[in-house]
């Protein structure tokens, strides 16, 4: 499923897309935080390939087909841009980025980031995943029996290991467990935003927003001391943080700044492991209720 957001009214021609009607004043709100994913699941079987639902003032389509997908992603990608209201809420953690710019800016960032991911690179990243891998089934294996473990924890430190090892060249085994608490409170955080119709500024020392900004304080001294290390000892390593330090802007020449640089390697370790965390954590799950399943594995 993929998303399109515009502020249109409900006279224009996206009205005749179907959907729920929803609340007079809140729109599909009360639902979403009730339950985001039975929402979407439900309005896909009852309305189909695409679904208009209203949150507030701002219409979002749900693209629930795969033709559907790759025309806004791709065939016709360049008709689409992405919705200013849950940018500027990404951006709160995540700052400026190839996830939350568009046009020219968007297209820079792509065609410097794109050789880090091309196909013979992420063959080599195998070792990696495995060694990582590795390391944490031998520290359950010492664990005494019927000790109990936090597997979307335990998921969350192996992959952002790897997103480190593979991408940045830094073992990130001490930082693992904090920087996976402090990735999981920023999504959290990104979803309150969206789901609160009116949130207090950043500033009000809110529960939320303390929590929000001491995250973000452990994900940027972590971030800051991997560029750090890397300026004060360089060296060939041939991963996307030296793509990122070597690019020159083509108008100035300059190089990126640590403020830039943070933006990129932060977006890069998040959309680099959290995916990756929640799916094996569900799989973990599913074959521990199916262990007919877990046997053929």
């Amino acid at each position: 499923m993929s998303h399109a957001t515009t502020l249109d009214r409900a006279t224009t021609p996206g009205s005749r897309v179907p959907g729920p009607r929803g609340h007079l004043l809140w729109g599909m709100l009360p639902e979403l935080r009730r339950d985001m994913l039975g929402l979407y699941q439900r309005t896909a079987q009852e309305y189909g390939d695409i679904v208009r639902l209203r949150f507030l003032w701002v219409n979002t389509y749900a693209i629930n087909s795969p033709d559907g997908i790759k025309r806004v992603l791709q065939d016709n990608n360049r008709n689409y841009i992405k919705g200013q209201f849950i940018n500027n809420i990404l951006k709160l953690g995540l700052g400026e980025n190839l996830l939350t710019t568009d046009g020219e800016s968007w297209l820079t960032r792509r065609r410097l980031m794109q050789p880090a991911f091309h196909r013979q690179r992420i063959a080599g990243f195998g070792a990696a995943m495995t060694d990582a891998s590795q390391l944490m089934l031998q520290r359950w294996h010492e664990l005494p029996a019927g000790a109990q473990l936090d597997m979307e924890e335990q998921t969350m430190a192996v992959t952002l290991r790897i997103a480190g090892q593979t991408l940045f060249s830094v073992d990130l085994l001490g930082e693992a467990r904090a920087l996976g608490h402090a990735f999981t409170c920023l999504s959290e955080y990104v979803n309150y935003r969206m789901q609160t119709p009116f949130p207090p500024p950043l500033f009000v020392p809110t529960a939320q927003n303390r929590r929000f900004k001491q995250a973000l304080q452990t994900i940027d001294q972590t971030v800051q001391a991997i560029i750090d290390e890397r300026r004060r000892h360089g060296g060939e390593h041939h991963d996307l943080l030296s793509m990122l330090m070597e690019a020159r802007d083509a108008d100035t020449g300059e190089a990126m700044n640590d403020a830039q640089l943070r933006n990129e390697i932060v977006l890069m370790m998040f959309a680099g492991h959290e995916t990756t965390a929640t799916t094996l954590t569900w799989a973990l799950y599913e074959l521990a209720r199916h262990p007919e399943e877990e046997a053929k594995l």
